[in-house]
């Protein structure tokens, strides 16, 4: 194997590297399961699209002048929205594994290699990346969805003729997702100054994140509600890309797409030539903190709540993680990211159980991402049963972060009060057995808490929300029904806050239990 080939696979691997920086091991994946869960909404949705397009069940509906052309033309706009977004995300998410970090420098700068050849390596890597990603994305929905819109034409020709313009569709518009993400991160770097180039990339992809899900949201699920696309893209709607590469699918003409991808590749290329030597040089010199670490900022530890020097020490770390670490910006980005979208048509009184409920889960969710593992000592030789717990001391950030939301919503004071304590109720249920100080455990996810995690975030959205606020409605309907309400919640406050029996020590490494044990007899 050649230097260069070494190198490209080195870039292909850092790229989902299940470490940091620092060789820790951190809560990444391989690209091995990056890909098995990219392929499967391509896949899904393709299965879906069965029961529109089957003859029997047409014949059985009473369908009988379908014309599968005209309806596959919403389809196609699905898939190639949901290829445009998947690519993205996946890029914003691994932004910051797009250009050399301070461990390829330490590594490389000190091999008689010259920086053109890690440079051409690392490019390299990032293309075949960007078609593997391409192909992966639209691998299954390739195959599946053309076979399934032509099935009452019956022929090969028409297959293979709908399989052709998908093919071209899908992955123009999977490859200018992904150089258009890059071709972003390179101007970013040319044209911010280097001191704040963390702090803008980190709002930046969360801006990103955020456009991304809304894009999603806002056209693909009115448009499976509605079931019908509108014909020609009339006023704004003209601008977006992914009619831009409808109308490779539609035969309507490929320059606005076409160019729309040069444009990308060109700027991507020469953005990431421009500032390449600039940042390898100057990865000595980086830190891994966002914005100017020796300002000293004002930061929410009110001294009522917060009395000794162990709790302020606690709440003031987890404060600068919070605000200073790129990976749990991102993540509390993406996940409130995630809560704005699904709130955009919520009512006024539904907004602030929705606001308070991703602020808890999410926060929650990044208290499990340690920070940095080998520095978690300072807080290794407090005692071990450290008072106040570390329950009391994640119940009472929560609280001043999620709190204050509670107040800004335009409503009457009952209706504040309510969402007050169910937010109070909520905290206390999450931290519920909570041994950890935030950010400095050491944790390895099972799959089945990830899914039990993900499961409850949709029956929370879908069933919980919407009953409490069916229960906050009705209470607002008379004095005696409110006051009745309010004393079964604190109720089920002060139940839910009862300390757990026995104190057990601070957990600073977490992990999954085995599955099976040697009894080692002999």
């Amino acid at each position: 194997m050649t230097p260069l080939q070494r190198l490209i696979f080195h870039f292909l691997k850092r790229m989902f590297s299940g470490e940091d920086e620092e060789g820790e091991e951190s809560m990444s994946v391989g690209l091995g399961v990056v890909l098995a869960f990219l392929a499967a909404p391509g896949a899904l949705a393709s299965l879906f699209l069965l029961d529109k397009y089957s003859t029997l069940l047409q014949w059985f509906r009473g369908q009988r002048h379908f014309d599968p052309y005209r309806a596959s033309i919403p389809d196609e706009y699905f898939f190639i929205v949901l290829s445009m977004t998947i690519t993205g995300l996946v890029m914003a998410l691994r932004w910051n594994r797009l250009f050399p970090d301070r461990r390829d420098f330490w590594n490389l700068a000190v091999l008689p290699i010259p920086i053109r050849q890690i440079f051409l390596a690392n490019f390299t890597a990032l293309f075949l990346l960007a078609v593997v990603f391409a192909i992966d994305v639209n691998a299954v929905s390739t195959i599946f969805f053309p076979a399934f819109a032509t099935m009452s034409d019956g022929s090969f020709r028409a297959f293979f003729h709908t399989a052709e313009a998908h093919t071209a569709a899908v992955l123009s518009a999977s490859l200018f997702s992904f150089f258009a993400v890059f071709a972003l991160v390179g101007v970013l770097m040319l044209v911010s100054p280097p001191r704040w180039f963390r702090t803008i990339s980190v709002a930046a992809r969360t801006a990103l994140v955020i456009a991304l899900l809304v894009e999603f949201i806002s056209h693909i699920v009115v448009q499976l509600l509605s079931g019908r696309l509108p014909g020609h893209a009339g006023g704004y709607a003209q601008f977006l890309p992914p009619f831009w590469f409808l109308r490779i699918y539609r035969g309507t003409g490929a320059g606005m797409a076409l160019t729309a991808l040069a444009v990308s590749i060109v700027i991507a290329i020469a953005a990431y030539s421009l500032c390449y030597r600039r940042h390898f040089l100057r990865l000595a010199e980086s830190l891994d903190t966002l914005g100017a670490s020796r300002y000293r900022s004002r930061l929410p530890s009110p001294g009522w709540l917060f009395r000794s020097q162990w709790e302020r020490a606690c709440n003031l770390f987890a404060w600068k993680v919070l605000l200073r670490n790129e990976r749990h910006v991102v993540s509390l980005g993406a996940y409130l990211g995630i809560g704005l979208v699904m709130s955009a048509s919520v009512n006024l009184l539904s907004l602030p159980l929705f606001t308070a409920f991703f602020l808890i889960s999410g926060l929650r969710f990044v208290f499990d991402v340690p920070a940095s593992v080998a520095a978690n000592w300072v807080f290794r030789v407090a005692p071990e049963f450290p008072r106040p717990t570390p329950r009391a001391l994640a119940r009472r950030f929560l609280l001043c972060a999620v709190l204050p939301w509670q107040i800004a919503f335009p409503l009457p004071w009952q209706a504040i009060a309510l969402n007050v304590l169910f937010s109070a109720l909520a905290i206390e249920l999450l931290v519920r057995g909570f041994r950890k100080i935030p950010f400095t455990c050491s944790s390895k996810p099972e799959t089945s808490q990830m899914v039990i995690r993900v499961v409850g975030l949709i029956l929370t959205i879908l069933v919980l929300i919407p009953i409490l606020t069916g229960i906050e409605r009705w209470a607002l309907g008379s004095q005696w029904r409110f006051g009745f309400l309010i004393v079964l919640t604190v109720a089920a406050l002060w139940i839910a806050r009862g300390e757990n029996p026995g104190e057990e020590p601070i957990l600073f490494e977490e992990r999954p239990a085995a599955a099976f044990e040697l009894l080692k007899l002999a």
